[in-house]
């Protein structure tokens, strides 16, 4: 590798400097850009992807499977456009040595500027049509140059104090800015992004559940969220007692333990995903009587690059009311599949919730969070509703109130009357 050539919008800078780490990298990269604010690098592998380098890994895979140009390694850049005056202030040294707070009263005598130095008085105000006189200082129209004005002084050196003392805090949250925290082994509950890349929220009520920043603005979730902003949990030495009691031991590792990989890129080539599509039967805020069965169906489509293999379910993880746990079938990467799950609402009216997540043989959960939020009301209110969601699927609202009156109301009887076709016989 001969050098690095950066690339951010139309402009292309080339250097023969080779950093040996990422920070390294990113001084080198604000360097050769010192008009851009540098959020992001990035580099293309062989399969055309922009990879972005988080660490020194990540640099030594760049430079081995980076795409080069004539032995150059290009980087992309992604960043903010710097304005010339940010960028002087910026440069600046911490300490103002000229800037002096004028508190009250007039300013300090100073020398007049060029033009008024001739001329300091008998000029004819011509607002007046010339029967009074002015300063110069005014040009004749009373009105004072801002470097004369004190009110305009006082406010300009207030602002550069204020500069002065938060100029630096401001630098310093956009250097810290740049650095992401990466969440190891922590996975979020709605998108599914795995690790959590920025701030974690955790969950202080339901047990083992996380948002990423993005998940928490949007979504709706009743609890309070706690937010983590370092994945250091616990201190770097833990004091404890120890026996002093002598005990032989035998090793219980028979064979030695799988290697894993710790490159992000193999990780997200090798982990399950599952999205959902669409609601097919029941939406959000559907109407339910109290202790009534009711279905939920789910169109859900294997995102990943891998099949679902054998042993996979949708499960209950917390929520208002639950459910039993719902066999997944072995779908192929971009197969899509209706999944059903059979609940009884409350025994109380209000609104409920309960989330489902997808979860592999091990009981590791993958892929995003679905849910069924439901209204439980009064059964006269209930059974106009029924009718509503069996419409979605049968278009006959005659045979479908047939169907609920024969089988007393129950959702999940009156849907398999319906497909076996037994309500007209």
């Amino acid at each position: 590798m001969n050098g690095i050539r950066f690339l951010i919008g139309s402009e292309k800078v080339q250097t023969i400097d080779r950093p040996d780490s990422f920070s390294a990298l990113r001084n080198l990269a604000e360097k050769k850009v010192p008009n851009y604010q540098i959020l992001q690098i990035a580099y293309e592998d062989p399969d055309g992807d922009h990879i972005t380098i988080l660490g020194d890994a990540d640099l030594i895979e760049a430079k081995k499977t980076g795409k080069k140009l004539n032995g150059f390694l290009l980087l992309y850049l992604k960043g903010n456009r710097l304005t010339e005056s940010f960028m002087t202030q910026s440069t600046r040294s911490e300490s103002y040595p000229d800037v002096e707070v004028i508190e009250d009263g007039p300013p300090a005598p100073q020398s007049l500027p060029a033009p008024f130095e001739k001329e300091d008085f008998n000029v004819p105000c011509y607002a007046c049509g010339g029967k009074f006189d002015r300063c110069g200082i005014c040009l004749g129209n009373g009105v004072l140059d801002s470097r004369q004005d004190p009110k305009l002084n006082t406010i300009v050196a207030l602002i550069r104090n204020e500069m002065q003392n938060y100029l630096p805090k401001l630098l310093n949250a956009i250097e810290s800015s740049k650095s992401e925290v990466v969440h190891q082994n922590v996975t979020c509950d709605s998108c599914g992004m795995s690790p959590i890349i920025g701030h974690r929220y955790k969950c202080s009520v339901c047990q083992n559940f996380d948002f990423c920043g993005k998940c928490e603005a949007n979504a709706q979730h009743e609890h309070p969220f706690i937010k983590i902003r370092t994945p250091e949990q616990v201190p770097k030495t833990i004091i404890c007692a120890v026996d002093e009691t002598e005990a032989k031991s035998k090793p219980k590792a028979k064979k030695p333990a799988p290697a894993k990989c710790k490159n992000r890129q193999c990780e997200a080539e090798t982990r399950l995903l599952c999205r959902f599509v669409k609601d097919v039967v029941g939406h959000e805020g559907d109407k339910i009587t109290a202790n009534t069965n009711f279905i939920k169906v789910w169109r859900l489509r294997n995102e990943g690059k891998n099949p679902w293999p054998n042993g996979c379910k949708l499960v209950c993880i917390n929520g208002d009311f639950t459910g039993r746990d719902i066999p997944l079938p072995p779908l192929m990467p971009g197969e899509e599949e209706d999944i059903t799950a059979n609940c009884t609402s409350p025994s109380e009216e209000g609104r409920y919730t309960s989330y489902w997540r997808a979860v592999d043989p091990e009981g590791s959960r993958f892929g995003q969070r679905v849910w069924i939020t439901i209204n439980v009301v009064k059964p006269k209110e209930e059974f106009d509703n029924k009718v509503q969601t069996l419409m979605d699927m049968f278009n006959n609202p005659e045979i479908v109130r047939m169907a609920l009156e024969k089988t007393g109301g129950d959702l999940v009887k009156a849907t398999e009357a319906l497909l076996s076709g037994s309500v007209i016989k």
